[in-house]
């Protein structure tokens, strides 16, 4: 089944965000966290991912508290492996991009 036939509940993905933003507040200057923050309190969770991912890919650090594939499941979710979903200038290539930073910084940790 594609995940758009399935019923998303947008509010664990909304949470799940949440999580990620305040796990990397350390690491991630203010004002760029701000504009995370921005987009996913617009529910532009597509772009908050985007963004989020692409600082933490710019420092190659972070904080991901979930496992490997909760974080492929939201990226899923948010048809980011769809380079229509790009939205964020710099994206070029964003999907093999994301899976490569998560599978090297995620905490591996069980659902």
């Amino acid at each position: 089944m594609a995940y758009s036939e399935k019923k998303i509940d947008w509010e664990d993905i909304a949470q799940k965000i949440q999580v990620l933003i305040d796990a990397n507040k350390e690491i991630i200057p203010q004002e760029h966290i701000e504009w995370v923050q921005h987009y996913k309190d617009h529910s532009e969770y597509s772009m908050a991912v985007q963004y989020l991912f692409m600082e933490l890919e710019e420092r190659n650090s972070g904080h991901l508290p979930f496992a490997k594939e909760d974080i492929v499941e939201i990226g899923n979710i948010l048809d980011l492996h769809d380079e229509n979903e790009w939205c964020i200038g710099g994206a070029h290539n964003f999907w093999n991009r994301f899976i490569r930073y998560v599978e090297n910084h995620s905490s591996g940790s069980p659902r």
